[in-house]
């Protein structure tokens, strides 16, 4: 799951019924309508992120940088679009210890916590270490940042050039791969959540038109 998309389903009947009076203002009607559109689609995607935060520990920063408010032109039919990715790095759930540690000088046996590095994906469950037999998750960089990885079981050869000699050789390397949990999208494709959000959404954008029709209409005045 990528996206989700959330829409004012009565934008078209409301513009229309509160607009008909003001049939000589027809452009700034438009403008007004398509004004309230964004306003009413941002306060829908405040919700859903808060939804999100109800349901997943994972930052939401991601879903909020992905987010899109489509409007057609005067406001016939607006949308929410919420992207985000098929999997986020487990790393991003309230990790335990929170950081990779400084293991310098202590030997691995003594190294904890001993079970892995645990993880809390969904709010109110318990932890997890996300174990594959013997394998545990463990704190590694990738690209200067810290990530959760797990040994597959696997090994492969990598050739090794000798700083001070300059001679190669081959040496055999374990395999890790990096762990992810699940999209915190999901929480919206709930249809409770789904529901609640176009209730939101039909019940907030006769406010918010009303208010941007008065506005217009004082400036006028």
């Amino acid at each position: 799951m990528s996206s989700v998309e959330i829409e004012i389903g009565n934008v078209a009947s409301v513009t229309r019924s509160m607009t008909t009076h003001l049939a000589g203002m027809k452009k700034e009607c438009a403008k007004a309508a398509e004004r309230a559109t964004h306003r009413t689609l941002a306060q829908v995607r405040t919700e859903a992120l808060h939804i999100v935060k109800e349901n997943y520990t994972a930052s939401t920063r991601d879903i909020r940088e992905g987010s899109k408010i489509v409007v057609s032109p005067g406001a016939t039919s607006a949308y929410l679009r919420l992207h985000g990715p098929r999997g986020v790095p487990l790393s991003f759930f309230a990790p335990r210890p929170a950081r990779r540690p400084d293991w310098r000088g202590v030997p691995v046996r003594s190294r904890k916590p001993a079970a892995g590095v645990s993880s809390q994906v969904r709010r109110g469950e318990r932890r997890f270490v996300a174990r594959s037999g013997d394998y545990k998750p463990f704190w590694a960089v990738a690209n200067g940042k810290d990530y959760l990885w797990r040994r597959t079981g696997e090994t492969t050869l990598q050739t090794v050039r000798d700083r001070k000699t300059g001679k190669v050789r081959v040496r055999r390397a374990a395999q890790i791969e990096m762990l992810y949990g699940p999209s915190s999208l999901y929480a919206l494709d709930d249809p409770d959540a789904h529901a609640r959000l176009s209730r939101l959404a039909d019940e907030v954008y006769p406010r918010r038109l009303r208010h941007e029709l008065d506005r217009m209409l004082g400036t006028i005045r």
